[in-house]
């Protein structure tokens, strides 16, 4: 029998890539890839010498569905791929960066053809062939009915499949609009701390899908029907001065019961540390065993005023218009003023001025 030849194969540099077999080897010997780099090495290399937009790997690894920890695992499956390869964004040799768009393999990549697995054959000069077909029935009978016996007397698995959580934007009970940038602050950080936990078994829904359920009833079918999520939390914020109360709920979808609710009452310079403590109860509400060799991180207390400066800056920044990205320019700079270490207003003021730039250029892509 001849050899099948498979075209489905490139080879750049000592690596070999199998697209049926989502194999990568390096010099014959197998390199372990987990999925996401997996299937963003394909399309690269589908791609070969071509811009690969970012938006156009999240699509590949994630579809349309939008969740707050997209970009994260993005950078975080190129990163694993560039490892793999023993690539580095300084000095690319297979990817390198285009800032602000996306990536580009720029080595070269040659077709390959890689030998298919042959298929068994049941060779007998004493059976006839009807009987082999037997025989084969027979086998894939047993097999069926073992396999039908593990499902029946096994206990299932308690993470079937991936959790979907919605943030709801928290209401504001302050009686005061102005304290509006507080309450949205608050939702955006809860999103970010609990995509964090575990982001293999809980995908939260990003902001931009969520804040058109800021205002209006909306029951939590409704909620969970448009934005195909398991539980939504809810919650609310009141804050008098320095002290801060804040309202929590947890909702199954499925039938609209409150799973869990409580009411946190603290000092505003605990801000970060009661956002962890708030997404620890949430995680441990849905049935979710924490990584316990990457815990939630509890930050150093923070300057009041320089994160009062900062959930103003991105406030304003969500508006995504030029009055409002000026306004929240100036309360990131503001923030660095106060607290030149504060880390947070710094990615603030990179994010102003990238949407600054898309504004100027709205024909580039300069996300």
């Amino acid at each position: 029998m001849g050899v099948e030849a498979s075209p489905n194969a490139v080879q750049f540099g000592p690596f070999q890539f199998d697209f049926a077999q989502r194999r990568l080897q390096k010099n014959g010997l197998r390199i372990k890839l987990a999925a996401q780099p997996t299937q963003v090495l394909a399309t690269f290399l589908r791609r070969a010498g071509e811009l690969v937009m970012r938006e156009e790997l999240r699509a590949s690894l994630w579809g349309d569905a939008q969740f707050a920890d997209s970009e994260h695992n993005l950078n975080v499956a190129v990163a694993k791929l560039r490892e793999a390869l023993g690539d580095s964004a300084e000095n690319p040799r297979f990817i390198a960066t285009v800032p602000r768009h996306g990536y580009r393999f720029v080595f070269p990549v040659h077709q390959i053809e890689v030998p298919a697995a042959p298929l068994p054959a049941i060779r007998s000069a004493r059976f006839p062939l009807r009987w082999q077909w037997t025989a084969i029935a027979v086998i894939a009978l047993a097999l069926g009915t073992l396999a039908g016996y593990k499902s029946l007397h096994s206990a299932p698995s308690p993470f079937s499949g991936r959790i979907r959580m919605a943030v709801l934007p928290f209401e504001n009970l302050s009686q005061d609009a102005d304290q509006d940038y507080f309450s949205d602050g608050l939702t955006e950080e809860m999103i970010s701390r609990l995509g964090s936990i575990r982001p293999d078994r809980l995908g939260v829904i990003a902001r931009s899908s969520i804040m058109r359920f800021k205002k209006g009833s909306h029951t939590a079918k409704d909620i969970g029907r448009d934005l195909r999520v398991d539980y939504i939390l809810e919650g609310s914020v009141r804050r008098d001065g320095e002290h801060v109360r804040i309202t929590t709920k947890l909702i199954q979808v499925k039938d609209e019961s409150q799973l869990w609710t409580e009411t946190y009452d603290r000092d505003l310079r605990d801000w970060i540390n009661l956002q962890t403590e708030v997404a620890q109860t949430v995680g441990r509400q849905v049935q979710l065993t924490l990584n316990s060799r990457t815990p939630l991180r509890i930050e150093t207390p923070i300057d009041v005023r320089a994160h009062e400066e900062y959930l103003r800056g991105r406030y304003q920044w969500n508006k995504r218009d030029k009055p409002g990205l000026t306004k929240a320019v100036g309360h990131f700079e503001r923030a660095i003023q106060i607290d030149p270490l504060y880390a947070r207003a710094y990615s603030g003021l990179a994010d102003s001025y990238g949407a600054a730039e898309r504004i100027r250029s709205p024909g580039r892509n300069v996300g």
